[in-house]
């Protein structure tokens, strides 16, 4: 007997087992924040991390559904979008107590929720496609170590201590004058190992 369950079922199984069964935008936001806050070192220990760490999901909640709304229609209007997200970030880090925050954790965090984002589709998450060849990639080791062969700019420091935005959007515009597609695309293919 042939099954009766579709792929769009199984899709939706695999969303819902990797990123849970929330609302997928949170769902998102989430797995990111997984992503990198491993490298949040002595947040835990703040009396208040779980506050901050809700208020500003909330805040990048709020962010991610005023994108689709902005009228990003260049690389330049994404980036100025990004910094101001990042640095915003790392400001309400900062003013909640803890001060080891930085942009390369910002970024993963901002770049990886897009990236996700892409990953459910239309169907879940409507009304990002348009910002999609602007998005950067995200920084990290799996894809530092795969860039290697191409010469990347030189990081003084690990990806998640990238301390000032500069160092940051020279490293993405190297990333995209290096490949001539969709960055997103080329960072997926770098990440299955796949030959560009």
């Amino acid at each position: 007997m042939k099954s009766q369950i579709t792929r769009e079922q199984w899709d939706k199984y695999i969303l819902d087992l990797f990123f849970g069964t929330n609302k997928p935008l949170e769902n998102c936001i989430n797995r990111a924040y997984r992503d990198f806050n491993r490298t949040l070192h002595g947040f835990g220990s703040l009396s208040n991390n779980e506050n901050i760490t809700s208020d500003i999901k909330k805040y990048l909640s709020d962010e991610f559904e005023k994108v689709k709304t902005l009228n990003i229609t260049t690389k330049i209007d994404f980036d100025n979008w990004h910094k101001n997200k990042c640095m915003e970030i790392e400001t309400l880090y900062f003013e909640n107590g803890y001060s080891s925050f930085h942009i390369g954790q910002a970024q993963k965090w901002i770049n990886m929720t897009f990236k996700y984002i892409f990953s459910y589709g239309n169907k879940y998450l409507d009304g990002y496609n348009e910002i999609y060849q602007f998005c950067h990639v995200p920084l990290d080791n799996i894809l530092i170590d795969a860039l290697k062969k191409f010469h990347p700019p030189e990081l003084k420091t690990s990806w998640s201590r990238i301390d000032n935005y500069e160092t940051y959007i020279e490293y993405q515009n190297w990333f995209r004058n290096k490949f001539d597609n969709l960055p997103l695309d080329v960072e997926f293919k770098l990440w299955l190992q796949e030959s560009l």
